[in-house]
């Protein structure tokens, strides 16, 4: 099964999606990670619908693949998922920034509610500073989405649930 991972924002990120991939390529996946364009460049400033168009890209030639995407990775393939109309065999999301998304990611992020909720899993710190486990159960109110939260016990938003996540995949 091909996995595309989709690390955070920062190129700090860069280590969680080559753990990831390393992991679930041992496991036997095909785990493809992204690095996005700003890191070669020594920005902070993403250029959003490049990397949008680049995703879409990727998913577009990797039909029925799975998603494995943490903090703005999961704005990126939820944007990737409602503007192309693309479909993804299972998505996982890991620190989802609920708390700093603006409008239009919110919107992205609302969209989620449409994709088939067996395929989705959600794995957020209960004190992530980006969004608490709290206020993503707020956000999906009425939704069942909600109940494919799972609630992980860290402060912080660091996800290393590697066993998690492939269990979820299979």
């Amino acid at each position: 099964m091909k996995v595309i991972v989709l690390p955070g924002w920062t190129a700090k990120n860069k280590k969680w999606k080559d753990e990831v991939c390393g992991f679930l390529n041992a496991k036997g996946l095909e785990a493809i990670g992204i690095d996005w364009k700003h890191w070669g460049l020594g920005s902070d400033q993403m250029d959003f619908g490049y990397e949008l168009k680049r995703l879409a890209n990727l998913v577009s030639q990797n039909p029925n693949c799975s998603i494995v995407a943490k903090s703005i990775g999961t704005v990126l393939i939820a944007a990737t998922l409602n503007d192309r109309k693309l479909q993804v065999h299972k998505l996982v999301l890991c620190g989802v920034p609920i708390k700093t998304s603006d409008q239009e990611g919110k919107k992205y992020l609302g969209e989620l509610t449409k994709v088939n909720s067996s395929k989705i899993k959600i794995f957020q710190n209960y004190q992530d500073p980006y969004g608490s486990v709290t206020d993503l159960k707020s956000f999906f109110q009425g939704s069942s989405l909600k109940d494919n939260i799972m609630e992980m016990n860290r402060g912080d938003h660091e996800y290393p649930y590697f066993d998690e996540i492939l269990a979820f995949l299979k």
